[in-house]
């Protein structure tokens, strides 16, 4: 079975990869049928729900992964909703025949597809969450967490910096994640923290300066993203980098014992046996009779 902190990794990175299919359902939905393009709103209430998952799995509490287990089965029945909903209209409409259904309907099938696949993610979240709940101790890395946050901030900086430059409004104060970001993700397991802290507090200097100049709205909302994002991976930098299974602990305690104490021990025993000869190999000497003995 996975380590709980490959599980943790795991969840992390999946928010990703379910946050753009869930873009993706956007997109695609406005070329299905209207009763599709309706029911995928209410995946609009997953938007804060991944968020809650991603924010709890990094927090240093069990409570926190059980809110987000919570989080994901909310989501997996609000995905699943959207499935059930969007068929039974789109199969309704088909079975009607009507000429506007059944150009739209591949539309409509491909955005219920991804819906599902997002309802399979979903409920594997649970299951690796479950699992992380189970282990009797949860190993957490600090280092790990704030590489996971850059992983994230990463596309942001992209997505800040290509808009800009369309829009010929680029600046040195947006182009600083280009260099900074993929720079964290590789040395965020190294011990250079006092490098990390001044880094991150450069890029969030750097977004705070840029949020006042940025116009565009996309834009600006992808710097809120950054500066909450590498906020949260400074903090990480204060907490503790790791947390050692109890039981782990004690079995490298018990598998030492053998090989320090027991040398120890015959060698002390010998030593004794040794002097007790010694002791009384000297006392063994023939005392002397009385009568010879001239008063």
């Amino acid at each position: 079975m996975s380590t709980t902190t490959t599980l943790q990794n795991n969840v992390r990175l999946r928010v990703f990869l379910i946050l753009v299919i869930s873009i993706g359902i956007r997109a695609l939905r406005t070329l299905a049928m209207d009763s599709v393009h309706k029911a995928t709103n209410l995946l609009e209430i997953n938007y804060i729900l991944y968020g809650t998952i991603l924010i709890c799995s990094l927090l240093p509490f069990k409570a926190a992964w059980g809110m987000a287990g919570v989080a994901a089965l909310t989501a997996a029945i609000f995905g699943g909703s959207v499935v059930a909903l969007g068929s039974i209209a789109t199969y309704r409409c088909v079975s009607a025949l009507h000429s506007g259904c059944i150009q739209s309907s591949p539309w409509s099938v491909l955005t219920l597809g991804l819906a599902g696949i997002l309802v399979v993610l979903d409920l594997y979240q649970s299951w690796n969450i479950y699992q992380i709940l189970r282990a009797p101790t949860i190993v957490q890395s600090s280092l790990q967490r704030i590489r996971i946050l850059f992983a994230w901030v990463l596309p942001f900086g992209w997505l800040v910096n290509a808009v800009l430059l369309y829009k010929s409004e680029w600046s040195i104060t947006v182009g600083l994640h280009i260099v900074a970001d993929p720079t964290l993700i590789v040395m965020a397991t190294s011990k250079e923290t006092a490098l990390l802290m001044i880094i991150t507090a450069a890029l969030i200097a750097s977004d705070t300066m840029a949020f006042f100049i940025v116009k565009d709205s996309l834009a600006s909302s992808a710097i809120l993203a950054q500066v909450a994002l590498t906020v949260s991976a400074g903090l990480m930098l204060f907490m503790p980098k790791s947390v050692i299974k109890p039981e782990d602990d004690s079995k490298s305690r018990t598998a030492l014992q053998p090989s320090t104490l027991q040398p120890s021990e015959s060698r002390s025993q010998k030593d004794k046996l040794i002097y007790r000869k010694k002791i009384s190999g000297g006392s063994r000497a023939p005392p002397k009779s009385l009568d010879k003995i001239h008063f």
